[in-house]
């Protein structure tokens, strides 16, 4: 509560018609240094793996995201069951498929469940130690290996797993395969081709890991400085705010309420924690005069006495 609020660094508004990726990289390339994670709504998510996450890795920017609906589930690749963009063990448990994110109304049993599954799934997937390369390419290895789970076929790790607790593979689920065993199953590595598919779900950390949940919901950040520029009691920027027309004219009001966001923000967290460099322009700019944390739209009426005042003063200088 006392850590120094985020506010809006860079805003670029563009027209309904327009493809926001060309933005949105303009804006990344204009950052001093990139970011190593990037946290953006569902939209980006939607974006083709070549047009939109290969520039994001090319800048050393790796996204978080959601997976929707249609994206959950196992897709199997040479035998090795694809989940969430990372590669599993050929007997992953069928159940483990889909994990349902807990949606806005969620309890604490319902992200304990959510957790506790994605922990268990994890522990099926198979090791690479490099990314995949420009055509997909990636070398993995066995969990049972790798001494994350317990399998049949490599007694060792039978063993290990039971003295740990993990996950064990039974003999009857390896007998299934009659003969026609996996590479991934019989080889200490193998080589995978990745989709491109699959290869845009792939995340940093593991999808419903803690890690990934404690970046996922940061998120709400960027919720609440909407709703917070939305609010009647605050900027009150919505639709009917200004009746001009046009990018340029849009561009400033939205500029405008990101300004005052941003003001009203770091004001309101100095006046609680007395923190911030008052060397800060924009704490210069609070410190003089809180009330200019604010702005408003003037009415036909206010317009034409501001104008008359600024002729008269005009005339008399």
């Amino acid at each position: 509560p006392d850590a120094e609020p985020p506010i809006i660094r860079r805003i670029e508004l563009t027209r309904a018609s327009e493809d926001i990726k060309a933005a949105s990289l303009r804006m990344l390339d204009s950052l001093p240094s990139y970011p190593k994670l990037l946290i953006g709504d569902s939209h980006y998510h939607y974006k083709q793996y070549l047009e939109w996450q290969v520039p994001l890795l090319a800048r050393g920017v790796s996204q978080v995201h959601a997976l929707r609906v249609t994206e959950q589930g196992f897709t199997p690749v040479d035998d090795i069951m694809f989940a969430a963009g990372s590669p599993h063990c050929p007997l992953t448990p069928k159940d483990l498929g889909v994990l349902p994110q807990p949606g806005p109304i969620k309890t604490k049993e319902d992200i304990e469940l959510f957790r506790s599954k994605a922990d268990l799934r994890a522990a099926y997937v198979m090791v690479s130690n490099k990314s995949p390369d420009e055509q997909g390419k990636m070398r993995v290895k066995c969990p049972a290996l790798d001494g994350n789970i317990g399998c049949p076929r490599w007694p060792e790790s039978m063993v290990t797993a039971r003295e740990k607790g993990q996950p064990t593979i039974t003999q009857a689920a390896v007998d299934q395969w009659d003969g026609k065993v996996p590479a991934c199953c019989k080889q200490q590595t193998v080589t995978v081709t990745v989709p491109d598919k699959v290869l845009k779900l792939r995340q940093r950390y593991y999808y419903g890991s803690q890690e990934w949940w404690d970046l996922y919901c940061l998120r709400s950040f960027v919720e609440a400085c909407f709703g917070g520029r939305k609010s009647p009691n605050n900027e009150a920027l919505k639709k009917g705010s200004f009746q001009r027309m046009g990018i340029t004219w849009a561009s400033l009001v939205v500029t405008m309420t990101a300004v005052s966001y941003n003001l009203r923000m770091l004001h309101a967290w100095q006046r609680r924690t007395g923190a911030g460099d008052l060397a800060n322009p924009l704490f210069r700019a609070i410190s003089i005069d809180p009330e200019r944390v604010q702005f408003s739209f003037l009415s036909d009426d206010e317009k034409r006495r501001k104008r008359e005042r600024h002729t008269r003063s005009e005339k008399s200088s």
